[in-house]
């Protein structure tokens, strides 16, 4: 009981929040009720539609464990192609001749 109270009003104030409160109280447990109840019957119709049931038996199938294939190498087999076909090319450039060796000019 707080210390404040000195005479018969705030002994009615205080029963007034009391009151307050209590009624705040029944207000959600109901609501926590209804909530329950609800659920209850939602898992009461899921049950009803989906009827009786058993787990499917596993023992009849075969597990297959195949080897996994090697990873290829996707972006080395491109700069093998690029650097074959980079050597095959006829296509050369007569500056880069001059700026790579001064005794084949």
């Amino acid at each position: 009981m707080p210390a404040s109270l000195k005479n018969f009003a705030d002994l009615k104030s205080l029963r007034g929040a009391l009151k307050v409160q209590e009624e705040a109280r029944i207000k959600a447990e109901a609501e926590r009720r209804q909530i329950e109840k609800k659920a209850r019957e939602e898992a009461n119709i899921f049950r009803a539609s989906v009827g009786n049931v058993a787990p499917l038996l596993t023992h009849d199938k075969v597990s297959l464990h195949l080897p996994r294939p090697e990873p290829i190498a996707r972006q080395h087999l491109a700069d093998e192609q690029a650097a074959l076909a980079q050597s095959l090319s006829d296509d050369f450039d007569v500056e880069s001749l001059l700026d790579s060796d001064d005794s084949l000019s």
